[in-house]
């Protein structure tokens, strides 16, 4: 009797080594990826300066930075957590999975009284055509390979059939920004 209760013991303890090392190598952050991530932001239309990084000429000209992660909401997370800058990503709900950016600088998708949608448009590099084009995936699904991932975080205005990418190209991305 006594040897079942000392094997009971040690198959108990031997669950619970097992459960607190699965734990800590499924936590351990500083086993993730860290790829490189490049974001083109933008915002199409004028705004009041108070609260953007940058000036309103500046802002609507679009600017590039660096960023890394597991992912894209990854990298953007932690950039904005290091510049101080606000973010919010909602999740897409219903049957679709994944995140998208529902606001930044503090500035959300709205409809205007005339109707009129804006919103943070998502895209993404396409090496074949040489232009950004508008993102299928989720920021979440947005996952960079051997090479950095170039996105562009677009504010702009929905008129259906006027959705044009913006213009910039990763040769446009400053010295200092690489």
């Amino acid at each position: 009797m006594e040897k079942k209760i000392i094997a009971g013991i040690i198959v108990v303890l031997v669950v619970i080594v097992a459960a607190c090392g699965a734990y800590i190598l499924l936590t351990d952050d500083s086993k993730a990826d860290n790829d490189t991530y490049y974001f083109f932001i933008q915002m199409e239309t004028g705004y009041d300066s108070e609260g953007l990084p940058y000036e309103s000429n500046v802002m609507q000209e679009g600017f590039w930075i660096k960023a890394s992660g597991d992912n894209a909401n990854d990298a953007l997370q932690n950039l904005c957590k290091n510049k101080d800058w606000k973010v919010a990503v909602t999740d897409m709900g219903g049957d679709s999975t994944g995140v998208y950016m529902s606001s930044l600088f503090g500035i959300d998708g709205i409809t205007t009284p005339e109707g009129v949608y804006q919103y943070w448009a998502t895209y993404v590099w396409d090496e074949e055509m040489k232009s950004f084009a508008y993102s299928s995936l989720t920021l979440d699904q947005i996952v960079s390979s051997d090479n950095p991932q170039y996105i562009s975080l677009v504010y702009k205005q929905y008129t259906a059939g006027t959705d044009l990418p913006p213009t910039a190209t990763p040769d446009d991305i400053p010295k200092d920004v690489l």
